[in-house]
């Protein structure tokens, strides 16, 4: 007879799977531009790939703050979790901005400073996973989390724009509009129940716990 927990995590595998094929299908509707043609499906996804993933660096680092106050192991499997995830997601999502450059503009603009600024976003993010494996310390950790999620906020708002476009989505009709708000919440959705998936893993491997370092740390 399966418990509970196994019910409860073949729900979420449901749930992840009918948001990414509902993800995939607005993607996939997604009509042609004039200037961009069909790559605007592509422009669309990394542009709301892209707010999931700042998303996430939030809920780690909000989630890092609420484990420095309360100490709770299950509040820092949450935050070790989404710190995880963000880091997966920012290597995907800055490969997928590196492919939708070339595409749309002939060239991947190594130099432009957004782009640069996202290597060393990627580089400090390697850093604190790699301190992560090697040393079990998760107060240590929740402040890389919280100094990650402001570099992060700081990149959006204080990177300058080169090449960089400005949003083509707030240029467009509410059609698009509709598209990627439904893009970025189905893909949201199934990003959290990752979230959520791996977050019960660690907290039953004992992240958080001291003297018990999950099978990541």
């Amino acid at each position: 007879m399966p418990t509970m927990d196994t019910s409860r995590d073949r729900m979420l595998w449901i749930v992840i799977g009918l948001s990414l094929v509902a993800c995939a299908a607005l993607v996939a509707i997604t009509p042609a531009e004039a200037m961009l043609g069909q790559y605007l499906k592509l422009v669309l996804f990394h542009g709301a790939s892209t707010w999931v993933n700042l998303v996430t660096f939030s809920t780690a680092g909000v989630l890092a703050v609420a484990f420095l106050v309360n100490a709770r192991p299950g509040t820092y499997a949450y935050a070790a979790s989404a710190r995880y995830i963000s880091f997966g997601l920012w290597i995907f999502n800055t490969a997928l901005g590196m492919l939708s450059a070339r595409l749309t503009w002939g060239d991947a603009f190594i130099r432009e400073p957004r782009l640069q600024a996202s290597f060393w976003i990627l580089l400090v993010l390697g850093l604190a996973i790699a301190l992560d494996i090697m040393m079990d310390k998760p107060r240590l950790h929740s402040v890389f989390d919280v100094g990650i999620m402001v570099a992060v906020w700081a990149f959006v708002f204080v990177t300058p724009r080169d090449i960089h476009p400005n949003s083509p989505v707030m240029a467009s009709g509410w059609d698009i509009k509709l598209l990627f708000a439904g893009i970025v919440l189905t893909w949201a959705v199934a990003v959290f129940c990752v979230i959520r998936l791996w977050a019960e893993r660690l907290a039953r491997d004992g992240a958080g716990v001291p003297g018990m370092p999950d099978e990541v740390d």
